[in-house]
């Protein structure tokens, strides 16, 4: 179908050809292309058409925000949208659970700071931690957060952070639900520390595991190893 076939196609006859591929956006009529309710109902067909539509549609936030829930890829959306909360927050949900790139990692530095953004981000995919603000580095509240939503995080902490016996033991005897699994990405120095690893078996006698070679042999540890397993079983 080209061009001038469209001409005497109705609004349904327009969306309908469009979204089955039989023409292109700019084959469609004038009136078409710049009526802001036909672009709305042809974005909820498809949130990809954002590609295609008028940059003072592209613009527009409310269209912006549709195309997203509509399955838009968050790289078609204009960069304008990188320091809007609203949009930012839309674009990381839509993205879901273990996306190949969070749309947090292209956020403006204003919003790298902002504690329930990150969260969000990071609820779906551990390695949006990277792009967070220092700030929030010191935030022991939003760590704690961070790690009850998804422990795996602890991976891409500051190695001060994983290196700081104090903060460890904290997070796995506070009461925080935090899987001890996170010792998998702790350092050495907290695998040989007896405080950390007696805590970590007396919650799990599999976390035995993660202890050094001197605490695996230490007797305070194989006692309280062989009482929990004795326990379980």
């Amino acid at each position: 179908m080209d061009k001038k076939m469209t001409t005497g196609l109705n609004r349904l006859e327009c969306l309908t050809a469009i979204s089955e591929g039989e023409i292109d956006f700019n084959m469609l009529p004038e009136e078409f292309r710049n009526d802001r309710a036909f672009i709305m109902r042809l974005l909820e067909i498809d949130g990809a058409f954002l590609a295609d539509i008028p940059l003072n549609f592209q613009q527009d936030k409310e269209l912006a925000i549709l195309s997203l829930h509509a399955g838009a890829d968050f790289n078609l959306l204009d960069q304008s949208f990188r320091g809007d909360f609203e949009v930012m927050l839309v674009a990381v949900k839509c993205a879901g659970f273990f996306p190949e790139r969070s749309p947090f990692a292209q956020v403006s530095l204003e919003l790298r700071g902002d504690k329930k953004l990150a969260i969000e981000a990071i609820k779906r995919d551990a390695k949006a931690f990277q792009f967070i603000d220092k700030s929030l580095l010191s935030n022991q509240s939003f760590l704690i957060q961070s790690l009850q939503y998804n422990a795996p995080v602890f991976e891409f902490f500051p190695s001060a952070i994983q290196d700081d016996p104090e903060f460890v033991l904290n997070v796995i005897s506070g009461g925080f639900g935090i899987d001890v699994g996170i010792l998998e990405w702790a350092s050495q120095k907290i695998l040989d520390n007896k405080e950390v690893i007696l805590e970590a078996i007396d919650r799990d006698h599999n976390s035995y595991r993660f202890a050094s070679k001197r605490l695996k042999l230490h007797p305070a540890v194989l006692r309280l190893k062989h009482l929990n397993s004795s326990i379980k079983e």
